[in-house]
């Protein structure tokens, strides 16, 4: 977690920095090291040059690398529970009475959760030939998964720097020696 003191007075704008910060990201996501994974501790100077207050940004960024992973495509869980309902209408010559629907909503009550559940589970052997069949109905997908990435991160204020040095620093730059330090 990355704190800020509340003694600092930046300028309004932080929106600025945002938007830098998601086209860093979205350079970085688009490089094949990012892809593989990568562990880089990060060191930034962030200035606010209308008032001269800055920090410095120290962070640990470790992200490991993109994956593949295999999704089920999902059957609507409605539309499994409407064939299933139509089934047993078709069984029962038709019809579904109230007090069908009463003795379904007991046994849903009385179903246990958790781990009684895995045990009640075990004991219903239908239930695998149930799950076989709408396993055969469901298409595997593969979905490329980013890794995940871990940030830690440390600000520490840094004496006022001077404005009119930093910006002689700039002015004094040329085009070419900007664009060559990026």
């Amino acid at each position: 977690m990355i704190e800020i003191d509340d003694d600092c007075v930046w300028t309004y704008g932080a929106r600025l920095l945002k938007e830098f910060a998601e086209i860093l990201i979205a350079r970085e996501e688009s490089t094949s090291k990012v892809q593989d994974g990568f562990e880089a501790r990060s060191r930034y100077l962030i200035v606010d040059l209308h008032n001269d207050e800055s920090v410095i940004l120290d962070g640990h960024v470790v992200r490991q690398p993109d994956y593949e992973q295999s999704i089920r495509h999902k059957r609507p869980p409605k539309l499994v529970e409407a064939i299933l309902l139509d089934i047993i209408k078709d069984m029962n010559g038709g019809t579904l009475t109230d007090a069908f629907f009463y003795r379904v909503e007991q046994a849903l009550k009385g179903t246990p959760t958790g781990d009684a559940y895995k045990q009640w589970i075990k004991g219903r052997d239908d239930i695998d030939r149930l799950t076989a069949l709408l396993n055969e109905q469901r298409d595997m997908t593969l979905t490329n998964c980013k890794g995940p990435t871990t940030v830690e991160g440390q600000v520490s204020q840094v004496a006022r720097l001077n404005k009119s040095a930093v910006m002689g620093m700039v002015h004094n730059t040329s085009e070419t020696e900007l664009e060559d330090s990026m």
